[in-house]
């Protein structure tokens, strides 16, 4: 899931006919509620862009129930974002492989300034 989000970002920022700002104000709006636990998953360059330097996190403070509730809400609303009418969005999925959220969420946030 992140990994496409990334890609997304990457196509939607490199666009020329795309205005950044605009964008970014609709993404984060996308992200209700906690929505930068979402956004500490992506990489430092795409974390800045959206959210600026932030200082790291307490991975032990995440309430990890709370978390992957949201996480749904989250993938849905960015997803309804960018798929649209106009710009038609398709994801095809050639293998799954769990990712150890904690694990990455703790990495992420480790390496985090």
């Amino acid at each position: 899931m992140v990994n496409i989000f990334e890609m997304l970002l990457a196509a939607i920022f490199s666009n020329p006919h795309e205005n950044a700002s605009v964008w970014k104000s609709l993404i984060l709006d996308a992200l209700p509620g906690l929505g930068s636990m979402f956004l500490d998953l992506l990489s430092p360059t795409w974390r800045d862009l959206l959210l600026g330097s932030r200082p790291e996190k307490d991975v032990d403070a995440v309430d990890w129930d709370t978390y992957s509730q949201r996480f749904k809400i989250w993938a849905r609303n960015l997803f309804t974002l960018f798929a649209a009418a106009a710009r038609p969005l398709v994801i095809v999925i050639g293998k799954l492989e769990p990712l150890a959220l904690s694990t990455r969420l703790s990495t992420t946030l480790g390496a985090c300034h």
